[in-house]
């Protein structure tokens, strides 16, 4: 098969037109993986995109300093809650951490909590630990001066990094190991005894163990007992009476 011929018209400097011919070479490399290089910060990867589910992603970015791999994601099912009252508030890609934050409100939730603060964070693993933990407690106290109330949720790979200090307030639900005997994927929350855990087989050909979260918090509509008040009607007599008073009162002493 003959390469293909490029023809492009170019206006010499004294007005004439002149043709030049471009060959391009043989061998050239081509095929999907050589446009994917071409293309490392672009977001093509519709293989991710799951039925009944919503994909949220944070891409690697040049600010990462990486060349591949990186990036975090997070998927939310149909079934939870409406496509518009999901919003995402924070994207971050440095070479210290990838975040990804989302504001959720589902269908149901209970009454004292307006909405979900869900933040996806990944932190390799030879980076400072102390500027991931100031990154994520600054996050965290933004989101809960904005809406104290709201539940926050952290997950995702932790490696060396804890919230233990920096966080004291919030609790780690991850209590099974999830690669090999250490735990690194965890999922810290500002609601006690919000989940209990479970490990499950990995997904793919991943080094980690996937973790089922299974909801373990009453809400306080259940789990506080009833309280009895009495309420004292007022008859037609009484309300008659109260409007007497009223008429006969000097009301000009609190305006002197």
């Amino acid at each position: 098969m003959r390469s293909k011929i490029a023809t492009q018209e170019i206006k010499g400097k004294q007005g004439v037109t002149s043709t030049e011919t471009k060959r391009r070479k043989r061998g050239k490399k081509g095929g999907i993986r050589a446009r994917y290089r071409c293309t490392a910060f672009r977001p093509p990867l519709l293989a991710i995109v799951t039925d009944g589910f919503r994909v949220f992603r944070s891409d690697l970015t040049p600010d990462s300093g990486k060349t591949r791999g990186g990036g975090v994601c997070a998927y939310i099912n149909s079934k939870l809650c409406n496509n518009n009252n999901i919003h995402v508030i924070d994207r971050t890609c440095t070479p210290y951490i990838e975040v990804l934050s989302l504001s959720i409100r589902p269908y149901y939730l209970p009454r004292e909590f307006p909405k979900i603060n869900l933040n996806v964070v990944y932190i390799p693993p030879q980076v400072n630990a102390r500027q991931a933990e100031d990154h994520i407690t600054s996050l965290v106290h933004d989101q809960l001066n904005k809406s104290p109330d709201s539940i926050v949720l952290i997950t995702v790979d932790f490696n060396h990094c804890t919230l233990g200090t920096s966080l004291p307030t919030l609790h780690q639900y991850v209590t099974c190991p999830t690669r090999n005997n250490k735990t690194l994927d965890v999922c810290y929350g500002n609601v006690e005894d919000g989940y209990k855990s479970s490990a499950l087989p990995p997904l793919g050909d991943s080094a980690h163990s996937m973790v089922h979260l299974i909801p373990k918090y009453k809400s306080i509509l259940k789990s506080c007992k009833p309280v009895k008040t009495i309420v004292t009607s007022e008859t037609h007599q009484n309300i008659k009476d109260l409007c007497g008073c009223l008429e006969c009162t000097d009301w000009g002493v609190f305006l002197e």
